[in-house]
């Protein structure tokens, strides 16, 4: 596609020349791409409004922005656009009952499974059971159907994905990578980038839901995993339990408090995969003074991912190796993947 190339074209250009001014010209990567013909994404937001004929629904395409929900359906694995369809479909019939806001739709990695979170005004939520059910009843592949203002879970809280060869929960709430073709080529990329380093204790700030440490560590390891949002951190410690990972801790704080502990091991790995806004300085600072052997830094920013990794080298790390993943095609967002090594 044309289009698409243009876009890659653009991100690449912006992340060299931020490269080039940092001084690291040998690390300039291509951009991975996502195919485009069979839909990439598992996880989107609809907007729901009253009509004439019932409800309107739009989505946001990638391309067009803000357009009915049928025009950015590709964007989807096409296995799951007919359950779009039948969701939007049952919501309509619905409308009279219930003043439903918006839909957030998760699918899952590897498997032809699909959980949404219905927005409802709280004053409204009171009785939906039977909406619930007839959704979970009559849309194959739905595994749960969650309303946050009623504190409601119909189904199951968890997404399960395939990945690796390994089942991987997530819990509604939990933030999950959406792109259904990058999301292992960058996994089984940071396998091989640290298949000669063999760490005994790994430290998984920013840990989601445990899918570095857990699917990229050995059972034998020691992990120790951290991040602020509760349902990720459950999902992180039923993904140590189902998997046999005995050593693997998950622990509900901010990274920055963590790192404020006294009294802190020094770990040979240390995973760091922020938010788009990046570690900022303190973080860096303080997780550089453990001292690991290794750092693999993950993000979805990269102004803020180089703004931390000019950071890490300040502190005595080298970069040894960056790869770029289009994990958001046709955004500014850019998925890239630092290995760095403790200068000795």
């Amino acid at each position: 596609m044309e289009v698409y190339e243009r876009h890659l074209a653009r991100k690449t250009r912006k992340m060299h020349s931020l490269l080039k001014e940092a001084g690291w010209e040998d690390f300039c990567p291509d951009i991975n791409p996502t195919p485009q013909d069979k839909g990439f994404r598992t996880r989107v937001k609809l907007q729901i409004f009253p009509s004439a004929s019932g409800i309107g629904i739009r989505g946001k395409d990638p391309l067009a922005g803000d357009v009915g929900y049928k025009q950015m359906l590709w964007i989807l694995p096409v296995w799951a656009r007919d359950r779009v369809e039948e969701i939007c479909c049952i919501l309509d019939e619905h409308s009279p009952r219930f003043r439903i806001d918006g839909v957030e739709l998760r699918l899952a990695h590897g498997r032809e499974k699909a959980h949404i979170t219905l927005s409802i005004k709280r004053q409204e939520s009171g009785l939906l059971a039977p909406l619930a059910h007839e959704l979970l009843e009559q849309i194959p592949d739905l595994i749960g159907v969650a309303v946050p203002s009623a504190r409601q879970v119909f189904g199951d809280e968890f997404l399960m994905h395939r990945i690796m060869g390994k089942d991987i929960a997530a819990h509604y709430t939990a933030f999950f990578q959406a792109n259904l073709f990058q999301l292992p080529v960058m996994l089984h990329h940071i396998k091989s980038s640290l298949a000669c380093v063999k760490p005994g204790f790994i430290l998984d700030l920013y840990c989601g839901v445990g899918l570095l440490s857990l699917l990229l560590g050995g059972k034998e390891d020691q992990i120790i995993g951290i991040d602020l949002n509760r349902g990720a951190i459950a999902s992180a410690q039923k993904n140590a339990a189902d998997l046999g990972f005995s050593q693997a801790k998950f622990f509900c704080s901010s990274v920055e408090k963590f790192l404020a502990l006294e009294a802190q091991s020094r770990p040979d790995w240390i995973f760091i995969n922020p938010s788009r806004l990046g570690c900022g300085a303190k973080v860096v600072a303080s997780a550089a003074a453990l001292g690991a052997e290794t750092v693999c830094s993950v993000s979805c920013s990269f102004p803020s991912h180089m703004r931390d990794l000019l950071l890490w080298r300040r502190y005595g790390y080298r970069l040894l190796s960056l790869a770029a993943f289009d994990m958001f095609p046709f955004t500014d967002f850019l998925e890239t993947v630092a290995v760095l090594e403790k200068e000795t």
